[in-house]
């Protein structure tokens, strides 16, 4: 079965900028035939922008897993999401971009609890002026705020050779994702769709606390011995909790005493019928609350929330309805407002949905325009023979409509079967 569009996944293997991030220069000349010395030639010197030491504070559209999050991630690769396309290659370090493959300038690195404890892994801020890149442009060391600030992971050779993917498989953990943004919040103007995003090779431990390191590549050798430093500047980090623990074994170890109200009707003595069957009530996770129908005064009334302590017998009857509205309790008599609550609820969440409205605008000038169509033929005892008819000179147009809209046909045949004479 082919999912619908707005749910369809494209993977992208790289999106390259026009120009990756560096200096240029641009030569030109110019001859003019028949004059002397009319050869003239100039060079332009230009650089492209592009992140180097500092990240902008927009450029991350999300983290998986979640920022200072627990859960059981030891066998998920954390990874990070840009809402530029083309930011992990915006920058050709290993002169890559011409190749099928080419390279990102960055990549994730994760450790461990355990790990940081060890002294040789220090993470420290240090001004960009010095750091001892080469190139390094006025702007990228000095802001108006003052001097730019780099985090700068440094660690043994030996550590970075174990946790290190390797630059012969960086473009597997790099690729683009497109979606469809229908039914989707935008949340700036890079929201095309389209989604850069880094893979971390590492899966984290379970029972720790694992830390991620987005870092650049740039100044790393191409050989790198066990017992070197390397210097890594870091562009962003966040931690996690593994705990080993997912989600359905969260659920089946849920004590669904918290479900209920933490109250019974005290009585002295043997409880009366009335006390008995609060009871009961609350024991199901219903709690009272006030009510105030509509032309009416307030008054009490039964609720419950999504979850239950109990495996709820499903009501068909009150499922077909078009409007779950308040329902009686026989025992007790008072309403209980549990699905109507959730059907306002799931009204005032629709109505706040732009497609949705669009969606129900379309069914109602279609609704409008089937029942115009039935005022105007009630008479005929088949939609399909008013081109026999006399009606069919005075209504060309629409019978070219019905023919070509298999929708409208289906509803006519619906309407003529149901009015029909011989219909029982």
């Amino acid at each position: 079965m082919t999912p619908a569009p707005e749910f369809q996944i494209e993977m992208l293997p790289f999106a390259l900028p026009r120009l990756s991030g560096g200096l240029y220069e641009a030569s030109f000349e110019l001859e003019v035939e028949g004059v002397v010395g009319g050869k003239y030639a100039h060079k332009q010197s230009f650089h492209v922008s592009a992140p180097r030491f500092v990240l902008p504070l927009d450029a991350i559209k999300g983290l998986y897993p979640a920022r200072n999050s627990k859960g059981a991630f030891e066998h998920t690769f954390p990874h990070i999401t840009f809402q530029h396309k083309t930011l992990p290659w915006e920058r050709d370090l290993f002169g890559t971009h011409g190749a099928d493959t080419p390279m990102p300038w960055m990549c994730l690195l994760l450790l461990d609890e355990d790990e940081l404890r060890d002294p040789a892994i220090q993470l420290t801020s240090l001004q960009v002026a010095d750091l001892g890149f080469q190139d390094v442009l006025p702007f990228e060391e000095h802001t108006q705020d003052g001097p730019v600030m780099a985090q700068l992971l440094t660690l043994p050779g030996s550590k970075f050779l174990e946790i290190f993917a390797g630059r012969e498989h960086l473009h597997k953990l790099a690729h683009v994702r497109k979606t469809s943004m229908t039914h989707k919040e935008h949340g700036s103007t890079y929201d095309d769709g389209e989604y850069a995003m880094l893979v971390c090779n590492r899966l984290p431990l379970a029972s720790k606390t694992n830390q991620v390191f987005l870092v650049s590549l740039e100044g790393i050798p191409a050989e790198i011995a066990t017992t070197d430093a390397v210097r890594l500047v870091v562009l962003h980090s966040w931690t996690f909790h593994a705990q080993g623990t997912d989600f359905q074994t969260l659920t089946q170890h849920l004590k669904t005493d918290w479900l209920r109200a933490d109250a019974e009707v005290p009585a002295i003595a043997a409880k009366s019928h009335e006390e008995t069957m609060i009871d009961s009530q609350l024991a199901t996770g219903l709690v009272p609350v006030y009510y105030k129908p509509h032309a009416t005064e307030p008054t009490l009334a039964w609720y419950r929330g999504p979850l239950a302590p109990f495996l709820p017998e499903l009501d068909q009857d009150l499922m077909r309805q078009s409007k779950a509205l308040p329902q009686m309790h026989a025992a007790s008599g008072m309403l209980d407002i549990t699905y109507a609550a959730a059907y306002e609820l799931g009204k005032m969440l629709a109505l706040q949905n732009p497609a949705y409205l669009q969606a129900l605008q379309a069914w109602e000038n279609k609704r409008s325009a089937v029942q115009e169509v039935l005022e105007m033929h009630k008479p005929m005892p088949d939609p399909f023979k008013i081109a026999e008819a006399d009606r069919a000179e005075k209504s060309p147009a629409l019978l070219d409509f019905l023919r070509q809209n298999e929708i409208l046909q289906e509803m006519l045949l619906d309407y003529w079967d149901r009015h029909s004479p011989n219909s029982p």
